[in-house]
């Protein structure tokens, strides 16, 4: 156990001897935030969209410098009914997403930071699709109850913005899905700071196309 963190400082201090940090760059912070969802699912030859939303946290870490660890959770629900052609789909659940990963921070240059990570994640899905064609009232109801721990990996760039604050340009991996992020964080004060920020993801376990408008608050510590 002791390993991972021996590995990770002694892999940061390679890095860092080309560059310096940026001074304005905290990555000690708790972020709250709500999410807008649009989700894809198959169904036979049709492919229905149904809009969610939901919670999701990160507390995050950097017990030493060039070095995080970070901790993730995202709830979110959809209970909505969409009519593609002749069928009438119903779909009532929710995604819950729990994971933690430690990584490392290396200075591109003095306003720029590539960081990447690696952990596990555990994701869960519970769904109730049911579809009804129009003139029949006969419906077809199919359930998704799934669990799984895997993989939790990412990798980005963190830009200073000056005044502004900062831009994240995000890749991850959650247990076979791959998300591709953008979020600004705009300070009000030096210890909070609202991010605003979307994910979309081209597939996944249970899913098709998945996008998600994110709105959050910021604390520093």
């Amino acid at each position: 156990m002791k390993l991972l963190p021996a590995v990770l400082v002694a892999a940061s201090s390679t890095l860092f001897s080309a560059a310096s940090f940026a001074d304005n760059f905290n990555y000690n912070y708790l972020q709250l935030g709500a999410a807008f969802d649009k989700t894809e699912f198959k169904t036979g030859n049709h492919k229905p969209d149904f809009s969610g939303k939901g919670f999701n946290a990160q507390l995050q870490y950097s017990p030493f410098e060039g070095v995080y660890v970070k901790g993730v959770f995202s709830r979110r629900t959809i209970d909505q009914s969409k009519s593609v052609g002749i069928t009438r789909y119903k779909l009532d659940g929710n995604t819950t997403n729990i994971g933690a990963l430690a990584g490392v921070i290396f200075p591109v240059t003095d306003g720029i930071d590539l960081r990447a990570g690696f952990g596990i994640a555990r994701s869960t899905d519970k769904y109730t699709a049911t579809g009804t064609i129009k003139g029949n009232s006969k419906q077809t109801v199919t359930k998704t109850d799934t669990n799984k721990t895997g993989f939790y990996g990412e990798t980005g760039l963190k830009f200073d913005l000056g005044n502004w604050g900062d831009l994240d340009l995000l890749y991850s991996r959650i247990n076979k899905a791959n998300y591709f992020s953008i979020g600004g964080n705009t300070p009000i004060t030096e210890n909070l700071g609202v991010e605003v920020g979307y994910s979309f993801s081209p597939k996944g376990p249970n899913r098709e196309r998945f996008g998600s408008l994110n709105v959050g608050v910021r604390f520093y510590y």
